[in-house]
């Protein structure tokens, strides 16, 4: 068991061991592009498993509750089938939701209290999975989003809010903090109300991807 609290020397233990994990194929692949495949193709089966394992061993949780439906639940998906197959529009989807979707959630993560070490180690690994799996097809495979990639990831994002937001409000689930925002710290306590917030995020996906497109030219 592991006691986590966002901003505390616990998260930031987590977070450099991430910042390792990500780093590491990525070094590797400057002498040996195999084992740093071996070393991602790792990262994504661990993730995969914990995201069973949280399915299984969910407790007195509802099992609408503990699904892998949440935004960053889904690129882990995405960015593991365009690791594997090298799909151009997988990548673009998993660089964009991957990066702008990742980073804040491994900066503030909604997950606090008493819990077994698996599920912490879980929640950063499988970020670190997707961040690495599209990092190396940007940097290593030389893969980059083509012309019209924002606005693509865009549609995807409506496609998302559309059909989990529905699945929330049958449900009464929360998946995207479509219903209401996460309890733990975040940007979104910036973002004014619900709905607001989501508009608001939808915004500064807009952004946050114009900006990573640059990036990768």
């Amino acid at each position: 068991m592991v006691t986590f609290a966002p901003f505390t020397p616990v998260h930031g233990i987590f977070l450099a061991v991430t910042l390792a994990l990500i780093g590491l194929p990525l070094v590797v692949a400057r002498w040996q592009r195999t084992v740093a495949r071996w070393i991602i193709t790792s990262l994504l089966v661990w993730a995969a498993s914990g995201a069973v394992l949280l399915i299984t061993e969910r407790g007195t949780a509802r099992i609408v509750d503990v699904l892998p439906l949440h935004l960053c639940d889904l690129v882990l998906v995405i960015a593991a089938i365009a690791f594997f197959t090298r799909n151009q529009l997988l990548f673009e989807l998993g660089y964009f939701y991957g990066i702008a979707g990742s980073v804040p959630a491994l900066l503030t993560p909604d997950i606090a209290g008493t819990m077994p070490l698996w599920r912490v180690a879980y929640f950063f690994g499988a970020h670190a999975a997707v961040i690495a799996a599209v990092l190396y097809l940007l940097l290593v495979e030389q893969f980059r989003p083509a012309r019209g990639a924002v606005w693509r990831a865009m549609a995807g994002l409506v496609v998302y809010v559309v059909a989990i937001g529905t699945f929330d409000a049958l449900t009464g689930a929360n998946y995207g903090y479509l219903c209401h925002k996460p309890s733990q710290p975040s940007l979104m306590d910036y973002l004014g109300p619900w709905p607001w917030y989501i508009g608001a995020l939808g915004g500064i996906g807009l952004v946050l991807f114009g900006v990573l497109h640059r990036i990768a030219r």
